[in-house]
């Protein structure tokens, strides 16, 4: 090497030194400062062992057994401390090829739960990952969705463990997420009602619209599969083998706002919804669209207005009521203590959303801008926003808006300047394609 004053000694062999690093974006003298958001690998689905999941559940034990019904059964599961509700779909459902209920085998969960894990939305039951069968072993076991488990469901906060039971309830999907037992009913004032239908229709209205060309429909939306955390906030339960409908190519070139408002349908075998919450075509002829869900929903609101269990004639007279102030009055329910100004426009929502024909019947998210954004704006509700759920760049609104395709979240001002002034996302730095609003 060479030495000398002033001069720098290099050692023979040594590694040259790396070059100082910049400093950080966002420090020096007469720079912006921008909030540096660390780069988060891409939400995906995990796929677990069928020995995890048979140890989280004790072998399947009864004593784990939340509920059962037409699909399969869901068991409470926990593992390294986390709560699990593990949803195992019967063998004898998936027929030939793994082709079960609602025309889903094993290869449509697994795709449905990608999906899923890549568009999350704080009002849709998150899945955790799935088990399933080897493709040269299909018969191996059975498949599995596993979901957080959470505390109670609608249908227990309305009518209680052991109180009225809405005719038809108790299906696999029904203790999805939640055990239930041991859980005191306490009233449900107003507020809360309305909070609840507005975060069921916010999740309505993501399953939707959230794929481009496509439209996902739940097809079974009823009180038990609307899942309630400790703060009554809502996660729609059983869209893990939700209907995805493929979109027309005539409709998937029209415009956003059109494509939700127009009505795709597909066949659907049996096997799947609950029959006091189906809409006429889907009952009859077994076709569905985004129009079904919206008649299921304004079932759900009714109970939600009246807590008198689910019933068509019920909601025929609760549709005629919408101008019967004297009608309203008698079917409210009096714990609620529903102010007549909100109950009114929930009446005139089930109407829009009960129409048998098709045709006439409002889409879920045409009664969330007509009836829902404008109630909430006029009598402000409780967000119920846990801290995890605002925006992790700005740290003042709540995650509102999915990134498309990555599916991170933030507030839509937040991810719209993302895109429009720097075309990528906050968190990977990837591209995106679209924002999508999620309420």
């Amino acid at each position: 090497g060479t030495t000398g004053l002033g001069r720098r000694v290099v050692r023979a062999g040594a590694p040259p030194r790396a070059p100082p690093r910049a400093p950080p974006p966002g420090v020096g003298l007469g720079r912006i400062i921008v909030p540096v958001i660390p780069r988060v690998p891409r939400p995906s689905a995990s796929f677990l062992t069928w020995s995890v999941v048979s140890a989280a559940t004790d072998n399947w034990s009864r004593l784990r057994l939340l509920g059962s019904g037409g699909c399969g059964s869901v068991y409470a599961g926990e593992y390294r401390g986390a709560q699990w509700a593990v949803k195992k779909l019967d063998p004898r459902e998936l027929g030939s090829a793994g082709v079960g209920v609602r025309g889903h085998g094993a290869a449509s969960l697994r795709t449905e739960l990608e999906t899923l894990s890549r568009y999350p939305h704080k009002h849709i039951l998150r899945a955790i990952g799935g088990c399933f069968p080897p493709a040269d072993d299909p018969d191996a076991h059975p498949p599995c969705i596993v979901y957080e488990r959470m505390k109670t469901d609608l249908h227990k906060r309305l009518y209680g463990d052991d109180g009225v039971a809405a005719a038809g309830s108790g299906g696999a999907a029904g203790g999805a997420g939640g055990d239930g037992r041991g859980v005191g009913r306490s009233p449900l004032h107003w507020r809360t009602r309305l909070r609840i239908v507005y975060e069921v229709a916010s999740a309505l209205v993501f399953l939707h619209t959230f794929y481009p060309g496509h439209v996902t429909v739940h097809a079974d939306v009823k009180p038990d599969n609307v899942l309630l955390d400790e703060h009554d906030s809502v996660r729609l339960g059983d869209c893990g083998i939700a209907v995805c409908i493929n979109a027309p190519k005539r409709l998937a070139e029209k415009s956003a706002a059109a494509r939700r408002t127009s009505t795709v349908i597909e066949h659907v075998g049996d096997g799947a919804g609950t029959w006091q919450y189906m809409a006429p075509e889907f009952e009859s002829e077994g076709e569905t669209s985004a129009k079904t869900d919206a008649y299921s929903f304004a079932m759900v609101v009714v109970q939600m207005l009246t807590r008198m269990p689910a019933d068509r004639r019920l909601l025929q007279r609760a549709s005629e009521a919408e101008d019967d102030f004297e009608d309203q009055r008698e079917l409210l329910d009096a714990e609620a203590k529903w102010p007549m100004p909100v109950a009114a426009e929930l009446f005139k929502l089930v109407r829009g959303c009960s129409f048998v024909a098709r045709k006439k019947r409002w889409t879920v998210e045409q009664a969330m801008e007509m009836v829902l954004k404008p109630l909430l704006a006029a009598y402000p509700v409780s967000s119920a926003v846990a801290p995890h759920d605002m925006c992790d760049i700005c740290v003042e609104r709540p995650k509102d808006a999915t990134v498309v395709p990555c599916g991170h979240r933030a507030c839509f001002t937040c991810a719209t300047r993302w895109r429009t002034e720097r075309h990528q996302c906050a968190f990977c730095r990837g591209e995106p394609t679209d924002i999508i609003k999620t309420y």
